[in-house]
């Protein structure tokens, strides 16, 4: 009879033990969601809402760009300059050709756009 115990207690702990590794690998419907990290962005020019975007891993300055509302109707797109950090006391602004977008860095926590406005168009 002991022994029958025995087996008994192997069995359950055993399992308890099998359960447990189960759980550990099953998420819990009450943890919180693991937290996206974002690239702050700042867009400024000729845009709808220019200010900070947040964009998510994998989007691109034209995202940017439509998180901001959109460019405006006399907004130079061929022509948009990035402003970026180069880790030196010195910043650098780059032109971009949005409307060439296979060509265009991806972005950069601390980026900032600025969207000029096309004159020809602006002084009809």
């Amino acid at each position: 009879m002991r022994k029958l115990t025995l087996i008994g207690a192997v069995v359950v702990l055993t399992g308890l033990a099998w359960l447990g590794h189960e759980e550990t690998n099953r998420a819990s419907p009450h943890a919180a969601p693991a937290a996206t990290r974002t690239t702050p962005v700042t867009i400024t020019g000729s845009v709808v809402r220019p200010g900070v975007v947040q964009l998510a891993p994998g989007e691109t300055f034209a995202r940017a760009i439509e998180h901001a509302g959109g460019p405006q109707p006399y907004a130079k797109m061929s022509a948009v300059y990035l402003v970026r950090d180069s880790g030196t006391t010195h910043r650098r602004a780059q032109p971009l050709d949005m409307t060439r977008e296979f060509t265009v860095p991806s972005p950069r926590a601390g980026d900032r756009l600025f969207v000029p406005e096309r004159l020809d168009l602006a002084l009809r």
